[in-house]
């Protein structure tokens, strides 16, 4: 029998997780508590463990992937046996649909439930997420649909800045070559925690006023008086 693994919560406000890594493969028998794959989240790091013991059958999502609490990620083909009486009890909830129409209500509410990291993501670019549409469960809005309306918002307005530049604009664009890939680099994208300490470092520049003071001091009699006594200090305790 087929059982789902679902992304569990890893913290209290915790509402999605990126897999990392998976620790298993199609085939692989696995036991109950064993760890399944590393997840990656704006908080921790912490490896996602099997509810059941059996066979892995597929790993819905991809590495690399984050998705939403309680969404769907493996599939697991268990050897417990129904009896009579579960297939019976199984047979009897089937006819009934409600249950699915209240899961989808209940998943639409979820539109507008954002994630800490949505949040700082909108604030930090002025992102109205009303506007946006979420690829998560219920139709929610991740991290990663806030990253793809901004790259598209960069797209879309680079034409019209290109058109409104004159002769200066050539001179900016050589500026702006040696920071493109050459033959040989490689781009490796920045993800999980060293992601969320980025974009915190970010705000706080963006966010936090930066100062600093100055006090001068006139020290001229204190390096006189050093002078003066340092060689007899020197003979007395044997240091400088």
């Amino acid at each position: 029998m087929a059982k789902e693994i679902t992304m569990p919560q890893l913290g209290e406000s915790v509402t999605e997780g990126t897999i990392d890594r998976w620790l298993v493969e199609v085939g692989d028998q696995v036991n109950k508590y064993d760890p399944l794959a590393e997840v990656t989240t704006d908080k921790v790091n912490a490896e996602v463990p099997s509810s059941f013991s059996g066979t892995i059958k597929e790993l819905v999502v991809k590495e690399d992937t984050t998705v939403a609490v309680g969404d769907l990620i493996a599939y697991i083909e268990t050897n417990d046996e129904e009896g009579p009486e579960r297939e019976q009890e199984r047979e009897n909830k089937e006819p009934k649909e409600a249950p699915s129409t209240k899961e989808q209500t209940g998943d639409s509410s979820m539109k507008t439930r954002y994630s800490p990291a949505v949040l700082a993501l909108a604030g930090e670019h002025g992102i109205d997420l009303q506007q946006l549409t979420g690829t998560g469960r219920g139709g929610r809005i991740t991290r990663k649909d806030v990253e793809a309306y901004v790259a598209g918002s960069a797209t879309r307005s680079a034409p019209q800045k290109q058109e409104a530049k004159s002769a200066p604009s050539d001179v900016s664009e050589q500026r702006q070559e040696p920071q493109s890939l050459r033959a040989g680099d490689e781009r490796v994208p920045v993800s999980g925690v060293r992601k969320a300490i980025a974009n915190r470092m970010t705000q706080s520049v963006q966010e936090i006023p930066h100062a600093w003071t100055m006090v001068e001091v006139d020290v001229t009699n204190l390096v006189r008086y050093r002078e003066r006594i340092k060689g007899s200090w020197k003979e007395k305790e044997a240091i400088r």
